[in-house]
């Protein structure tokens, strides 16, 4: 694997997990997110903890990207809330599909890296599993999603 190309690639994984961290924690904090919101952000911190520790092992720099990224992870949540304000489930529509988005992105990086699995700095990382907790939190959120879809748009 190309280090330097490999090393933005998870730079930006890395940029949209901690996004989508943000906005769960943003959720739960609100005090209006469900129980599974719970176990769901616990599982995007442990995905977010494999992100970080492979692009360490890439030795991926944290360059102003970064700043960048921790500037839009706490706009966006605020975004949606004055975007939504007059409606609070049009607020929670958008940020389950934002939500769904990350998991979507996620998925696609463990897929790609699957393909180099025998790279010894991500051989011992079990792609196989956090591909079926990408699919897992995918079909979840759907449930969620689709639920707030008919809340918001029917009316």
């Amino acid at each position: 694997m190309n280090a330097s190309t490999t090393g933005l690639y998870l730079n930006d994984h890395m940029l949209g997990a901690r996004t989508v961290v943000e906005l769960v924690a943003h959720r739960i904090e609100r005090g209006d997110g469900p129980a599974w919101l719970q176990q769901f952000h616990a599982e995007l911190q442990r995905d977010l903890g494999v992100v970080e520790q492979l692009a360490g092992r890439f030795e991926t720099p944290k360059a102003p990207k970064q700043a960048v990224g921790w500037v839009a992870e706490k706009v966006a949540p605020l975004k949606l809330k004055v975007d939504a304000m007059a409606d609070e489930t049009i607020r929670d529509l958008l940020e389950l599909e934002l939500m769904r988005t990350g998991v979507e992105g996620k998925a696609c990086l463990w897929r790609s890296l699957l393909d180099f699995a025998d790279d010894p700095r991500i051989a011992d990382i079990d792609l196989t599993a956090l591909i079926d907790r990408a699919a897992a939190q995918a079909d979840e959120l759907e449930v969620h999603r689709r639920e707030s879809a008919r809340a918001a748009l029917g009316g």
